[in-house]
């Protein structure tokens, strides 16, 4: 058996259903074999800060960083052992963390060449990207920005940077979450075997 990780980053605004879209992807993921770790949303634990604080916003895009990298090689030191077919699934990406530092106006305050050189490699690294769209309106939950103007132009941004990623980056696949989408992912990681 050939073993492989494939690291799939799931982006959207808030309040877009990813988390329980990732839940249910690991669900099937599971059943179809696979051994599948989660990167929770690092925002969440952040909530208890302002979000808007530009080194929160740091904080939550180097610890990203920080656990995709160390969870990767903690699995690839295991199968050394154990061969398997390993997933790891992030509820949020260096890509739209990086997009809500831009737009709460956060980028020239902390962002300096090494960082960013960071947040590019770590946005190289993800084998599929699935983009979430706005379906629904943001839910308050006391955290959580409401404001549908700034929503949507998160979405954009988002959308933007997956665009400039297709074009820059052909070794990594997006795609759009839709009725299809298990199915479509499912497709991606047997291509992958079978390289």
């Amino acid at each position: 058996m050939i073993t492989m990780i494939t690291k799939i980053g799931v982006v959207g605004a808030h309040s877009t259903g990813k988390t329980t879209f990732i839940r249910e992807l690991k669900e099937y993921l599971t059943r179809a074999g696979f051994t599948v770790y989660i990167i929770e949303e690092l925002a969440r634990q952040g909530r208890k800060s302002s979000l808007k604080e530009p080194h929160v916003q740091k904080v939550i895009i180097e610890e990203q960083i920080r656990k995709e990298n160390e969870l990767k090689e903690k699995i690839e030191s295991d199968y050394l052992t154990d061969d398997g077919r390993y997933v790891i699934i992030t509820d949020r990406t260096t890509i739209d963390n990086f997009v809500y530092l831009e737009l709460y106006g956060h980028r020239d305050k902390i962002i300096n060449k090494r960082l960013m050189k960071m947040i590019e490699e770590n946005n190289r690294s993800y084998n599929m990207i699935v983009y979430v769209p706005i379906k629904m309106h943001a839910s308050s939950d006391g955290f959580r920005d409401v404001n549908e103007l700034f929503r949507l132009m998160i979405d954009e941004e988002i959308k933007e940077r997956l665009n400039s990623i297709k074009k820059s980056d052909p070794d990594t696949i997006v795609i759009e979450n839709d009725k299809d989408i298990f199915e479509k992912i499912l497709n991606v990681l047997k291509n992958r075997e079978n390289l």
